[in-house]
């Protein structure tokens, strides 16, 4: 999973047409289960930002800035090659 977490971020089309990307900065509690709660180490909560591809800068106005995202574990094996498709 740690390896997931350091690749490449895929990237998401603003409204404004801006390349986003969700970035993870805190470290994911494992192993994670499809239904079960997703956490960082030690039980706190995670911390993902919003980030624009172009400028590297953690997008803090507008639209996409006060979004609610929902983190789910999806049932399967999924490895680095997947990013590819």
């Amino acid at each position: 999973m740690s390896s997931i977490l350091r690749s490449s971020p895929k990237l998401i089309k603003g409204p404004d047409g801006r390349n986003l990307q969700l970035h993870f900065k805190s470290r994911l509690s494992l192993p994670l289960f499809p239904g079960g709660k997703v956490e960082g180490e030690q039980g706190v909560a995670i911390y993902i930002v919003l980030i624009d591809a172009h400028t590297g800068c953690v997008v803090t106005s507008g639209s996409e800035s006060s979004v609610k995202l929902d983190v789910v574990v999806l049932e399967g094996d999924f490895s680095n090659e997947d990013d590819d498709n």
